[in-house]
């Protein structure tokens, strides 16, 4: 599975628009592990966001924001997002993954549980 980031936590800065930074994180939910994050670049002007992440076959999204706009482009593609507390994308991952992640979108109850340790 891929799990996108924004690399500054938030899918629209102020003053720049979309977000251009993204980790894009290769993780394997039957482990508990991260194989893999890379930090990849978004270029608006080549394409949409929502196109861009299904060419990397992303499948999933956490961000600080969730402009409805947006997700309803990502939610077309089949791409799931949930916002998070600002956080290291490995910290986000891992707290994900300790609670032990049923299927291969995160449960509501997890963003939910305020239980960012």
């Amino acid at each position: 599975m891929k799990i996108a980031f924004p690399y500054y936590h938030r899918l629209v800065l102020p003053l720049y628009g979309l977000a251009r930074l993204f980790f894009i994180a290769c993780v394997d939910t039957d482990d508990g592990q991260v194989v893999s994050c890379r930090l990849q670049t978004f270029d608006p002007q080549d394409q949409s966001l929502g196109d861009w992440l299904a060419a990397n076959r992303v499948d999933g999204l956490f961000s600080g924001d969730s402009p409805p706009w947006l997700l309803d482009e990502l939610e077309r593609r089949g791409i799931w997002h949930r916002q998070t507390p600002a956080g290291e994308p490995l910290q986000i991952l891992g707290q994900w993954l300790r609670q032990g992640p049923s299927s291969a979108r995160p449960a509501a109850s997890w963003l939910l549980s305020g239980s960012w340790s």
